[in-house]
């Protein structure tokens, strides 16, 4: 017997709609890089997402074709988000530190049509252009007074330009929920860049499972700070958690010093915000040089391996979109003073709901979850990778077994509890 309900697809054009007409004033904050404040709303990234989408089909972008992006985390690079993902395209997120060879063989292997960047990346796309670029169009994130001044054999277009020059009425597509919505890069132990795809379905699955309130959980009531790039699975899929339930979103652009982060944590009273090791690494010596405290933040969020006891940590490899599994503080943890929680031994990761693990020793046979015994970490979900970007072929790889290998060596304890002790020997990463 089938239960009769509605197929309605997950879509990121949906996620867009609902925070529009639902959250709508609800204010997106980015610090640019020429250092003022830009502020607006949901409703306005919204109207915005819609003229880009016209944009991208008036030069050309079709569905299923990539779009690429070398950017920090801001209102226009959430924009363009919707506006690809939307419009059954493919956002392909570099990540900043990307060199100008990686640069150029990633757009020649995703085959992308344009290249949307920021102006500081400019050197970097200077650079890659000798190298042979596959994308007919090349637009600079920024205003018309900030542009760039012309050179010889260099067109760029202005962002800013593009949107205003198209209309905000823009009917988005229903697309299958497994269309492709982004496309990252990893680079895998032997310096070969590896392509992961994510759909809207697993976009939106992440979306929901990062809510959960031992993961992320963000409320309408929160102020979050995604520092963690777009080329991380889509920012670990907190910008688009944020908006499902209508939280304010801050983005720092390229300001990630611990400086500034503190300063615009302060400023815009963040209680949520994800970053790499390394940023909040920087934020916590800024803060213990000066004696200083972050009091609105009541959650910080890293990725990686386990960092100490004063961050939530979370883990996930790019093929899993968001953390796989996260550890948080116990029910008899929680009831220490805050001096105590700071130098408790983080506890073992658990998988969040919807993600399988297991570890397999060098022949390939599951090990027991002992505590112990240590092997290659494998996954497997709803919005984990089931193979490679054009791994062997024009339509990618898959698994031979079903299961994503992360690239770590773990052990599993008998409460599920995963420990993680870094690369892996026999499993290559994705």
């Amino acid at each position: 017997m089938v239960a009769n309900l509605m197929r309605q697809p997950l879509l990121i054009s949906g996620l867009l709609t609902h925070a529009e007409r639902h959250h709508g004033s609800r204010e997106i904050v980015t610090r640019l890089a020429e250092g003022s404040v830009h502020r607006c709303s949901y409703r306005d990234l919204a109207a915005r997402a819609r003229r880009l989408a016209n944009a991208l089909a008036r030069h050309g972008v079709r569905p299923e074709e990539r779009v690429a992006s070398l950017a920090w985390n801001s209102h226009r690079h959430l924009e363009l988000c919707h506006a690809v993902a939307g419009s059954g395209a493919v956002l392909h997120t570099l990540a900043p530190d990307t060199v100008p060879e990686q640069v150029a063989w990633m757009l020649r292997h995703a085959e992308d049509r344009m290249l949307f960047f920021d102006l500081g990346f400019l050197p970097v796309v200077e650079a890659a252009l000798p190298l042979g670029l596959p994308v007919e169009h090349l637009v600079v994130m920024t205003d018309r007074a900030h542009m760039p001044a012309p050179r010889p054999g260099l067109q760029l277009l202005c962002y800013e330009d593009l949107l205003s020059a198209h209309s905000a009425r823009f009917d988005w597509p229903q697309l299958d929920e497994d269309t492709a919505s982004s496309l990252c890069h990893v680079h895998g132990d032997d310096g070969v860049p590896r392509g992961v795809l994510h759909s809207h379905r697993s976009t939106m699955l992440q979306a929901y499972a990062a809510l959960q309130p031992d993961a992320f959980g963000c409320s309408s009531n929160d102020v979050v700070l995604p520092v963690v790039p777009m080329s991380h699975g889509n920012a670990w899929g907190l910008p688009h958690a944020a908006s499902m339930v209508g939280a304010k979103v801050v983005f720092a652009g390229p300001w990630l010093a611990g400086a500034s982060l503190c300063q615009l944590i302060e400023d815009e009273r963040v209680s949520v915000a994800a970053a790499l090791p390394s940023a909040w690494q920087s934020v916590l010596t800024h803060l213990g040089e000066r004696g200083l405290d972050l009091g609105p933040l009541r959650r910080m969020i890293v990725g990686g391996l386990p960092p100490g006891g004063r961050l939530l940590h979370a883990w996930g490899p790019t093929g899993t979109g968001v953390a796989g599994t996260v550890c948080v503080l116990g029910p008899g943890q929680l009831t220490l003073g805050p001096d105590r929680r700071l130098v408790i031994r983080p506890p073992p990761g658990q998988a969040m709901y919807g993600v399988e693990m297991k570890i397999i020793g060098e022949g390939g046979d599951e090990l027991p979850r002992d505590g112990v015994a240590r092997g290659d970490l494998m996954v497997r979900g709803p919005w984990v990778a089931a193979g490679l970007f054009r791994g062997g072929g024009s339509q990618g790889t898959a698994w031979p077994d079903g299961w994503c290998p992360t690239g770590e060596t773990a052990a599993i304890d008998p409460q599920g509890g995963v420990h993680l002790f870094g690369a892996a020997g026999s499993a290559a990463p994705p």
